[in-house]
């Protein structure tokens, strides 16, 4: 990502930045191995002008991984009940519509 693209840099250009937390920002290890963060940036204003900024972030790679854990859990949990239900409703109307021969 460039410079310009950077929102800290937005920030000294004097724009508001508001993020997607459902799009996270991702920075740059030495190795070149990226990490996504959750970061505030707010500017420094003397006399009415941005004289520069503070930005402090923090990575939110495990915060990630847990959200995507607890995505896969829902979905698991939501086959498996439904899953029996399903069997269940159709054999009801098996019997209710007589598929299965008169009911006593």
């Amino acid at each position: 990502m460039s410079f310009k693209e950077r929102i800290v840099t937005k920030v000294l250009a004097g724009q508001k930045v508001i993020s997607d937390l459902t799009q996270p920002f991702f920075y740059q290890r030495k190795d070149k191995s990226k990490f996504p963060v959750a970061s505030v940036i707010t500017p420094i204003i003397v006399n009415k002008k941005i004289v520069g900024a503070v930005e402090t972030f923090r990575d939110i790679s495990k915060e990630s991984e847990a959200d995507k854990a607890k995505t896969e859990f829902a979905s698991l949990v939501s086959h498996q009940l439904r899953t029996p239900l399903s069997a269940m409703k159709w054999l009801g109307e098996m019997l209710l519509n007589g598929d299965v021969g008169e009911l006593i």
